[in-house]
């Protein structure tokens, strides 16, 4: 069974123009999550489990570890946070990809840029959310709002918490990666 699922990211991996659409991005996290879970590695390799979670969620709020990757989030909100794990995914998705005998999507700037901008895309408008207690300065939600490609940025929101216990959203715009592929990709 992992063989099989091997073989089919592999051969999705030499598929002419990979991750123009939408059905690559999940497909390729979808797979990637069943073989994260018949080779029992879902807690060694937590960030890609976390994606292929949210990929196929249209909201995330019921996960263990939720604080700490919003709490990141915060932390790195002015840090070109596009991603605001986006090398933890990339060195795990590396690793992984090493160990399993699965082709490498991270050794090739254009082909990562293009698979971290088609998750953008289909992350946006699935928020991660906190249920629960919350204090002031709590991170209550993250969600991608779109690519604009007039200015080349990504949009999220992030909600606080204020010191009056009301949640409070912050509009955000980075175009890190934008820039990195400015001209190679189609948007």
């Amino acid at each position: 069974m992992i063989d099989d699922i091997v073989n089919k990211l592999n051969k999705l991996l030499q598929k002419e123009n990979l991750f123009d659409g939408e059905e690559d991005i999940v497909y390729y996290f979808v797979e990637l999550r069943k073989l994260l879970e018949r080779s029992s590695t879902c807690k060694k390799f937590r960030i890609i489990k976390f994606y292929s979670d949210w990929v196929v969620h249209t909201k995330k709020d019921r996960v263990k570890g939720i604080r700490d990757i919003l709490e990141e989030i915060k932390e790195n909100k002015l840090k070109d946070v596009e991603f605001a794990i986006a090398e933890r995914l990339k060195e795990e998705l590396h690793e992984f990809s090493l160990e399993n005998g699965i082709g490498n999507v991270t050794s090739d700037k254009f082909l990562w840029n293009k698979l971290l901008l088609g998750l953008i895309r289909v992350l946006a408008e699935q928020p991660i959310e906190i249920r629960g207690s919350l204090k002031p300065g709590d991170v209550k939600s993250f969600c991608y709002s779109e690519i604009d490609t007039k200015y080349r940025l990504i949009i999220w929101r992030l909600e606080y918490i204020d010191v009056y216990g009301k949640p409070i959203t912050i509009p955000c715009a980075s175009g890190k990666i934008i820039k990195e592929t400015l001209g190679l990709i189609d948007l």
